[in-house]
């Protein structure tokens, strides 16, 4: 039976917009579901849509075991602060090593929407996740508007 860590975030960024989407953005989450990490993600995030919806629904129809790691949203907003990106995706990078050490990880799927563009870098928060879960060495499947799945 695969066993398939699951992730992801979503942040509209619009770099005009006076106000940073920061860690009480990702953990407020207002138009989007707030913060989760652990064991109660997948049946806060059922039912809902977003795509990690549609992939929790497929996995039961495939009956893959999920580890879930965490999902988060903020509202579309400027910039994503260097503080939450480093708590999302280093609790997706800590999850995912965890994972492969404790009991194997055959896949990872991350809903990753929008631009997430971070003050850390100025550059894609997109590029930290994939770094750090590239370090798994599972298959990495990612989702947005479109399908994609990358070999690492």
């Amino acid at each position: 039976m695969a066993q398939i860590l699951i992730a992801g975030y979503q942040h509209e960024t619009n770099t005009f917009a006076p106000s940073l989407a920061d860690w009480a953005a990702f953990s407020r989450g207002d138009s989007f579901p707030a913060f989760i990490r652990g064991a109660a993600m997948p049946a806060q995030l059922s039912g809902i849509n977003i795509p990690i919806a549609g992939f929790i629904a497929a996995a039961k129809r495939h009956a893959w075991t999920l580890i879930p790691s965490c999902w988060a949203g903020a509202i579309p907003s400027s910039f994503v602060t260097r503080d939450a990106l480093e708590r999302i995706a280093g609790a997706i990078c800590d999850d995912a090593l965890a994972a492969r050490s404790a009991k194997g990880l055959d896949a990872i799927y991350l809903d990753l929407h929008g631009a997430r563009q971070s003050l850390s870098t100025m550059t894609t928060a997109r590029a930290s996740c994939w770094r750090g879960c590239a370090a798994s060495s599972a298959p990495v499947c990612r989702s947005s508007r479109a399908w994609t799945c990358m070999p690492t």
